[in-house]
């Protein structure tokens, strides 16, 4: 259980990351383009801003780095057992992670596994361990 207490506060670090760029970028370019006038889907334009970048960082940093700078300050890497980890893997992985009830999916089984680990195959473990 310690460790997904530690998971947890290492995405909301890499959220606080991934979510700074998404707000200048909305600021910047869609609040500038628009000026004073409101379309019915403004509400939706920063989280969708938020989930690409979200994708991008989760996506370059473990398939570069094997790791995000949450999971590195708490001494995680991103591993795939069977084979090395490949770009669209990580990218399959990236896109599971924004499923709604993802965050609490590792409740539903007993290896505590969530929900886009299980599906890319992909694993967060503590570096030095492979298992």
């Amino acid at each position: 259980m310690k460790n997904i207490i530690q998971r947890g506060f290492a995405f909301y670090i890499d959220a606080l990351i991934f979510s700074f760029p998404a707000f200048l970028f909305y600021k910047t370019i869609f609040l500038n383009i628009n000026g004073s006038s409101y379309s019915r889907y403004d509400d939706y334009k920063p989280l969708f801003i938020q989930i690409i970048c979200s994708i991008i960082y989760f996506t370059l940093c473990e398939y570069f780095f094997k790791t995000t700078l949450g999971k590195w300050l708490f001494n995680f890497e991103v591993i795939k057992k069977d084979s090395s980890i490949r770009i669209i893997n990580v990218l399959k992985r990236s896109f599971f992670r924004i499923i709604p009830i993802n965050q609490i999916s590792f409740l539903f089984n007993d290896e505590q596994i969530f929900w886009h680990e299980r599906w890319s195959r992909i694993y967060t473990v503590k570096k030095g361990k492979t298992s």
